[in-house]
C-alpha cells in the first residue's frame, strides 16, 4: 500500500523527532558529567574536564569549602585541607595546628626565614566565632590554565548554590592580563534545565552512550573528591624535580631560557589587570560577606621571572599591590604570599620555572592555619622589595652551565 504525501511528509517529520526524543533520554541516563544527576547502572566516575565536571560535582555532592585555582593548585588534596583546615580558622577554633602532613616532611624548618617576613594580620576582626563549630568539607575544583572569567562562571553558581564557608583561590599573574573563551561550558552554570543535553551533542558523547560504553575517555574514572585531586599532576613530572640536572631533562626548559624579555605597556597591563580582577574577583568576594576568601599568591621560581624581565615584575607588582590595598577593609579576605621565602631560589622545587613541588602546597594550607604569610598594607612593601632583590640576586650562570655540558 502506497503511502499518501501527507502521510509521507508526517512519518518523515516523527520518526526523527522520535529518535531525537530516544537519543536525549538516552544521553540524559547515560549522563557522564553528572549534569542532571548522579550515575544511573554504574559506578561513580568525574571526567578531568574540570569547567564541565565542576557543574555535576556542585549539584550532586556535599561540601562546604573548595580549592578553585589553576594548576599551580591541582596538586592541593582535599584530604590535607580536610585535616589542616577542619574549622573557620579567623578565629582559631578548631584547627589543627599539630598537623603536619608526612610529605611536608621538614620543609619549613629548612627555609630560612626572617621574624619579619613571618606575617600576621592582627587588625582584621575575627569575625566567623558562629561558625567555628561546624566541620568544613573541601573538594578540589581547581581548572588548569583557568582565567578569572572562567572561573567567576563557576564561583557564582556554586555561591548561589550552596552555602560555602572557604575558597581557597590563586592568584595567576595570566589572569590580569586576559580573558578566556567561555561559551563552551558556561551555559551549563546559568541554566539548569534540560537545555544543557546540549553538552553532550557531539560525535564522541553520542558514540559513547550509544555503545553504553564505561571507558574512561567515555565516563572518567574513580576517585574520591573528598580526598584526591582529579587532576594532580605531581606523580606525571616527578623525574624533573631535585635538581638542575632533573629540571634541565625537560626540553621545553632549555627552550625557555632562549626566550627574549617580556614587552609590556605597564600603564595599559594595569588598567587591563584592575578591570578584570575587580570584576571576576573581587565584586564577588564583596558581594559574599558570608563567605571567606584566601588569596594565594603562587610562588614563581626566581628564574621566571629573570627570564621575564623588570618590567613584567613591575607590572606583576603592581597587580599584587592594588589586590591588597582594595582587601584592606574586606573582613571576609586574606592575601598570602610566599616570595620571600628562599624555596623560590632553588629550582629543583620547580618541574618548569613556574610550577612548584607539592610541598608547597601543603605550606599554602599550614599558613591558612596558622594566619602566617598574610599581606597587608603594613607590610606589602617590604615583601616586594625583598622579593625583588631575591629575583635581581638570582645567580642563573648554574643553569647555563649544566646546559652547555649537555651540548658537549
Amino acid at each position: 500500500m502506497k503511502l499518501s504525501y501527507k502521510k509521507f511528509v508526517i512519518l518523515g517529520i516523527l520518526v526523527p523527532c522520535v529518535n531525537l526524543l530516544l537519543l536525549i533520554l538516552l544521553l540524559y541516563i547515560y549522563d557522564p558529567l553528572q549534569v542532571f544527576h548522579k550515575p544511573f547502572f554504574r559506578e561513580t566516575t568525574f571526567l578531568s574536564d574540570m569547567r564541565v565536571q565542576n557543574r555535576g560535582i556542585i549539584k550532586n555532592y556535599d561540601f562546604n569549602s573548595v580549592i578553585l585555582g589553576t594548576s599551580m593548585l591541582e596538586n592541593t588534596l582535599p584530604k590535607d585541607a580536610n585535616e589542616i583546615l577542619a574549622y573557620n580558622t579567623y578565629g582559631g577554633g578548631g584547627v589543627n595546628h599539630n598537623f603536619i602532613p608526612k610529605k611536608l616532611g621538614n620543609i619549613e624548618s629548612n627555609l630560612k626565614r626572617d621574624s619579619k617576613n613571618h606575617h600576621k594580620d592582627s587588625n582584621k576582626t575575627q569575625n566567623l566565632d558562629s561558625n567555628n563549630s561546624q566541620k568544613n568539607l573541601w573538594v578540589n575544583l581547581s581548572m588548569s590554565g583557568s582565567s578569572f572569567n572562567e572561573r567567576a562562571v563557576v564561583l557564582k553558581y556554586l555561591l548561589k548554590e550552596k552555602v560555602i564557608n572557604n575558597v581557597i583561590y590563586s592568584l595567576d599573574w595570566f589572569g590580569f592580563s586576559d580573558e578566556n573563551v567561555i561559551d563552551s561550558f558556561d551555559f551549563l552554570y546559568i541554566d539548569d534545565s534540560i537545555k544543557n543535553i546540549r553538552i553532550y551533542f557531539n560525535p564522541h558523547f553520542i558514540t559513547c552512550a550509544l555503545s553504553w560504553n564505561l571507558d574512561f575517555k567515555c565516563v572518567g574514572k574513580k576517585y574520591d573528591i573528598y580526598a584526591d585531586s582529579m587532576n594532580f599532576w605531581m606523580n606525571d613530572y616527578k623525574k624533573y624535580f631535585g635538581s638542575i640536572k632533573n629540571y634541565l631533562q625537560n626540553p621545553e626548559n632549555i627552550k625557555e631560557l632562549k626566550k627574549p624579555k617580556e614587552k609590556i605597556n605597564i600603564i595599559e597591563s594595569k588598567k587591563i589587570g584592575k578591570k578584570l580582577v575587580d570584576k571576576y574577583v573581587l565584586n564577588i568576594m564583596k558581594n559574599n560577606p558570608q563567605t571567606q576568601f584566601y588569596l594565594l599568591i603562587p610562588t614563581t621560581s626566581r628564574l621566571y621571572y629573570k627570564l621575564k624581565g623588570d618590567v613584567f615584575l613591575k607590572s606583576w607588582q603592581q597587580n599584587i599591590r592594588y589586590v591588597v590595598s582594595e582587601c584592606e577593609n574586606l573582613q571576609n579576605v586574606r592575601i598570602y604570599g610566599f616570595d620571600d621565602l628562599d624555596y623560590a631560589d632553588n629550582i629543583a622545587n620547580y618541574k618548569d620555572s613556574r610550577h612548584y613541588n607539592v610541598n608547597m602546597n601543603l605550606m599554602q594550607l599550614k599558613a591558612i592555619a596558622n594566619q602566617t604569610h598574610i599581606l597587608d598594607s603594613k607590610n606589602i612593601e617590604s615583601y616586594l622589595q625583598t622579593m625583588q632583590e631575591k629575583i635581581k640576586n638570582y645567580d642563573i650562570s648554574p643553569l647555563i652551565t649544566e646546559v652547555n655540558l649537555l651540548k658537549q
